[in-house]
């Protein structure tokens, strides 16, 4: 979810990319719902393992685990209480997706507005999209 909201309201500043602890094989058909709802799709894609990525080269890693974690290397790191919601009717993943909504539309305005702000050299061209 948090990855799609990125790619929605950020691509034209960042790069998003979803990793997880223990991730899942495939993403939630109630989860997938829950984002169609805002029309935002969820890729195919799924969470990699979090030790797959080169954590040095994230300016800004998101830990949604619930767990205080240090990963050597990354960037600045924001902590997100977010409720799992794995294995939980409809409306747990709609509340997850609202909370996670929120935050990172919340993260990509601070972003925005941070000094040294620079617009992604790949997408420098495009215009940002309005919402």
């Amino acid at each position: 979810m948090a990855e799609a909201f990125a790619r929605s309201f950020g691509g034209d500043i960042l790069v998003a990319r979803s990793a997880g602890l223990l991730p899942s094989r495939r993403i939630s058909s109630l989860s997938r719902r829950a984002m169609a709802e805002k029309n935002t799709p969820i890729r195919k894609r799924t969470p990699r393992l979090v030790s797959s990525y080169d954590l040095s080269a994230f300016d800004l890693v998101v830990n949604m685990t619930g767990r205080s974690l240090m990963f050597a290397g990354a960037g600045e790191l924001l902590e997100w209480q977010v409720a799992d919601p794995v294995g939980e009717h409809l409306a747990a993943h709609r509340a997850a997706r609202d909370r996670i909504e929120k935050l990172v539309r919340n993260l990509v305005l601070n972003l925005r507005f941070r000094d040294g702000f620079a617009p992604r050299r790949d997408q420098a061209h495009r215009i940002p999209r309005s919402y």
